[in-house]
């Protein structure tokens, strides 16, 4: 529970940095839509492999789901607040 809060707020600051509102997806249910998400990421996701997330969307403060850009997107309905990561250069 703590990993999932820290990620939580990993990427409420990782939002500061983002591009804003990347190309639009199809829509979900509201009742699986994200709040939020961060895209082109590399995201620890703190289980017992280690993996590395490419996405992470959040809801209600928690996070949903980590995965690909791709299957992240599909989280996100008209409401949801989308950032696309920067690599660093």
């Amino acid at each position: 529970m703590k990993n999932l809060i820290l990620l939580a707020g990993a990427a409420g600051m990782l939002s500061a940095c983002a591009v804003q509102n990347p190309p639009t997806s199809v829509s979900m249910p509201t009742t699986l839509a994200a709040d939020m998400i961060v895209t082109n990421a590399k995201i620890a996701v703190m289980d017992d492999k280690r993996s590395i997330a490419q996405a992470i969307a959040i809801k209600d403060g928690k996070v949903l789901r980590t995965g690909s850009d791709k299957d992240i997107l599909r989280l996100r309905d008209g409401d949801t607040q989308s950032s696309m990561l920067m690599a660093k250069r």
